[in-house]
């Protein structure tokens, strides 16, 4: 069968999670996906997935040219036309079963009136093909506008799956299911050995790290393991959205040697690299979402710093005991206080069955077709 995916396309290691993890469960299924072409290589691996670019040079030209005439005749339609949308809602149209999956899909980050309308307008047409959406949450959002269009959107949907119990709440009368985290099925979590590290952070990109406190401390941390003796690595899940500019930062701040700090990034190393160098530390201070998850997966001493109300929902939802901080009150975080008390995560094996959820209605669908 060929289905349609659609999800986050950015370089990001936890949606390119979701598209590995969806692929390898129907390997006998064919997917297309819609991403810029600079993102291609990370999936090469994945044989029963075709990429098709949104961003050859001749479609900018194009865009450029349909959008100015749109401004200058007030044509929303024409205004806001990309590639990426035009080829998602054309190859939904050609395919037997259209896919959304992902987390943090729904940020409104336009609340401009005729934006919003011409986003309806575009997005119905997709969600006609009476898509599956899978492993969501919801926002933030700025308007009731933008959340009532997804609830018009959403009734659409074949199937609709959420990964925090705020989102269900929100979208109940839909009858969506809830399931944790879509990676938490990842099994990939047996990488090649990686050198030991005594800390491992994964930073919150470049955005919300210079809100507060968060910089300052997380130098101060690293200071203080590095005059031990001690490695310490730092983690960019995400250098589009800004993560290596956040280490920068940090390391700007440090005043102990740097030699010891390792800085790995997913785009140049994979995600085999990233997993085996988390498995192969002590603790892991997880400032992305994903980088959380996937310690708890490894059973790891995780300290989450919480970027985002979707990681704060999250651990209420699972670990409601965990310690974990913000970014409003990072400065108290006493590293040495911390690790004295935590302990390896121990992850119970029904919330990887839970998670399952998220793909009951798919498994059904496709049915003696999974992993053939």
């Amino acid at each position: 069968m060929q289905i349609h995916l659609r999800a986050y396309i950015n370089g990001n290691l936890g949606d390119d999670l979701f598209i590995r993890i969806i692929t390898n469960r129907y390997p006998s299924h064919f997917f297309t996906i819609v991403g810029p072409k600079r993102y291609k290589d990370s999936f090469e691996d994945i044989k029963n997935l075709k990429w098709i670019s949104s961003d050859k040079l001749a479609y900018k030209f194009i865009t450029k040219g349909i959008n100015f005439v749109g401004k200058i005749f007030s044509v929303s339609k024409l205004c806001y036309f990309n590639f990426n949308s035009f080829l998602n809602n054309k190859l939904s149209k050609l395919s037997e079963l259209n896919v959304l999956i992902s987390g943090s899909y729904f940020i409104e980050w336009n609340n401009d009136k005729q934006y919003l309308d011409y986003y309806y307008k575009n997005e119905i047409v997709y969600y006609k093909t009476r898509p599956y959406v899978i492993g969501i949450n919801f926002g933030p959002y700025k308007t009731d506008t933008y959340k009532n269009i997804h609830n018009q959107l959403f009734e659409y949907a074949s199937f609709l799956s959420v990964r925090d119990t705020k989102t269900y709440k929100m979208f109940e009368d839909l009858n969506p299911i809830y399931a944790p985290d879509i990676v938490f099925l990842y099994d990939g979590l047996n990488p090649s050995y990686h050198e030991e590290y005594f800390l491992t952070i994964s930073v919150i990109n470049y955005a919300k790290a210079m809100e507060g406190d968060y910089i300052d401390k997380m130098a101060e941390i690293i200071d203080s393991v590095v005059l031990k003796g001690l490695k310490v690595c730092l983690l960019s899940f995400c250098d589009a959205e800004g993560d290596s500019s956040t280490i920068n930062q940090i390391i700007k701040k440090m005043k102990a040697d740097t030699s010891d700090v390792k800085i790995i990034k997913y785009n140049e190393v994979g995600v085999s690299t990233i997993i085996s160098i988390m498995k192969s530390s002590k603790y892991v201070i997880a400032g992305r979402y994903h980088s959380m998850i996937l310690s708890w997966l490894l059973g790891l001493c995780t300290i989450p710093v919480c970027y985002s109300p979707k990681m704060e929902n999250v651990i209420l939802d699972i670990f409601p005991q965990s310690v974990y901080f913000n970014l409003d009150n990072i400065s108290d975080l006493n590293f040495e206080d911390v690790i004295e008390n935590i302990t390896p995560t121990k992850l119970d094996s029904s919330i990887i069955l839970q998670a399952e959820k998220h793909f009951e209605m798919l498994d059904e669908r496709l049915k003696g077709k999974i992993n053939e």
